[in-house]
């Protein structure tokens, strides 16, 4: 029940490379640095560390470079379904974590546990990623910065395509009727 300095594996220099932006959600952590590293560390049940793994890590360790934001979805009720967006100097958009009903938006239902492109187009356009639901039920969304707005994960109410009744789940980004 105090601060403690953060530990971090042989490969981070907190002299020259600072840190820009933090994210804790339900037992993982994450830094991101002024150079662009992202480091994680906690829990990691789902692989939303993005190590490449499901165990978890009691130091920060390096995952990946050429990081520019990062961000999470998890249910209303803050449960340890996490899912893991980063977005990339490149304008790539990548995911990692939960994704029981294709909150990733890759394609899948698969949990990966290593940040896998996320095939949208509009990548770089992303200006804030959040999401919506009740524990494992999650959808995430896109606001673009022309102010569209494109979902995925779970559809059971139409959430997704304005449909009261149709797919329980959409594992790709699709534009949100209004």
């Amino acid at each position: 029940n105090s601060f403690s300095e953060i530990v971090y594996d042989s490969s981070h220099n907190v002299a020259t490379d600072k840190v820009v932006d933090i994210l804790s959600v339900h037992r993982s952590s994450y830094i991101l640095t002024e150079s662009g590293k992202l480091y994680s560390c906690g829990l990691n049940n789902y692989g939303q560390l993005g190590l490449g793994h499901f165990t978890a890590q009691s130091r920060m360790k390096y995952v990946t470079d050429n990081v520019k934001n990062i961000y999470c979805t998890i249910g209303s009720d803050a449960t340890d379904y996490p899912t893991i967006f980063i977005t990339k100097t490149t304008g790539e958009l990548m995911s990692c974590g939960y994704n029981g009903h294709g909150e990733c938006g890759g394609g899948t239902t698969v949990n990966p546990n290593t940040f896998v492109v996320v095939p949208f187009s509009l990548s770089h356009k992303i200006v804030d990623i959040c999401a919506s639901g009740y524990s494992a039920s999650c959808t995430t969304y896109l606001l673009l910065d022309d102010g569209t707005v494109y979902g995925c994960g779970y559809n059971g109410y139409g959430q997704i395509t304005g449909v009261d009744i149709g797919t329980a789940y959409i594992s790709h980004f699709t534009p949100i009727k209004l």
